[in-house]
């Protein structure tokens, strides 16, 4: 049984999903896109989840590094990012 509810977002993320829905290659509706958006995200299981090799994970600190020392201001904030997801998504603790 599916169970139904609702959920709200701001128009920039609504734009963004309208805009993946339109890229993709059938006429399906705004609901199937955020379903497929969910299954994305979540991975249906551990081998869809993303997984970092010891060097993608090397390229991550080093890319960390040179953000902090050229102090580059952009929309994400690597030690934020370092510290909150590292230990998990990259080192999988």
């Amino acid at each position: 049984m599916n169970e139904r509810f609702e959920m709200r977002v701001d128009e920039e993320m609504l734009s963004r999903v309208e805009k993946w829905h339109g890229k993709q290659n059938d006429a399906s509706m705004r609901a199937e896109a955020m379903r497929r958006l969910l299954k994305l995200g979540l991975g249906k299981s551990s081998d869809e989840a993303v997984h970092f090799t010891d060097g993608e994970k090397l390229l991550f600190f080093m890319m960390k590094d040179l953000y902090r020392h050229l102090k580059v201001q952009g929309e994400i904030d690597a030690d934020f990012i370092s510290i909150h997801d590292t230990r998990r998504t990259l080192f999988g603790g």
